[in-house]
């Protein structure tokens, strides 16, 4: 039997200290909550991260703050990011056995995609902008010459588009979506009054 390599890998990208690990386990569970298409039987996943989230959080209710990762984790926490390593790896395994939707799936999860490469740039990244409710849409730089670029972004999965102002940078500010949705974007890179196609699809869970 020839062996393929998997095409997603799924980075659980831990916080390093209590609040933000409590925050991520939050935003994990309404991920894969909000989506149970791409997440078939992961009841016990969700549920064992909503225990050990429990668990953390009473305690640091009870203590008061916590040490920082590296001083001394509690057992607690030890368990909440044990939880978590496997909620990517489920989501890892959900990507591999759909590839069609695998970016939709690991970007619902809220975990992180690994690259193969960090030494060439994707066609377009997306990240969460400073304020809520924002997301900055990065494409690479056309090469040679003066380019525009025109933007559009689904909040329905690909069905309708919402198109934005053509920017003359290859960077540009989504503001006002929705917190908790996953955001589909395209860009069209403009060159010598020739419009090209629409690009690959990029995907990120608006915070």
């Amino acid at each position: 039997m020839k062996f393929t390599e998997p095409k997603f890998t799924v980075a659980a990208n831990l916080k390093q200290d209590v609040p933000g690990l409590l925050t991520q386990a939050d935003v994990a569970v309404a991920g894969f909550e909000a989506h149970p298409a791409f997440f078939p039987n992961s009841a016990k996943v969700v549920q064992d991260i909503k225990d050990a989230r429990k668990t953390l959080g009473d305690t640091l209710t009870t203590t008061g703050p916590l040490k920082k990762a590296g001083k001394a984790r509690s057992p607690a926490e030890r368990a909440l990011r044990n939880k978590l390593t496997d909620g990517a790896r489920f989501a890892e395994t959900c990507a591999n056995d759909d590839p069609a939707n695998g970016s939709a799936i690991v970007a619902a999860s809220t975990f992180s995609q690994k690259g193969k490469t960090t030494h060439t740039k994707a066609p377009l990244t997306l990240t969460h902008g400073k304020a809520s409710g924002t997301v900055l849409a990065d494409a690479k730089a056309a090469k040679k010459g003066r380019a525009f670029y025109s933007w559009h972004y689904s909040l329905d999965n690909g069905q309708t588009w919402v198109e934005v102002a053509q920017t003359n940078s290859h960077k540009t500010l989504l503001e006002g979506l929705p917190v908790g949705k996953l955001v589909l974007v395209q860009v069209a890179v403009t060159q010598k009054d020739v419009r090209g196609p629409w690009g690959d699809t990029a995907n990120i869970i608006v915070h």
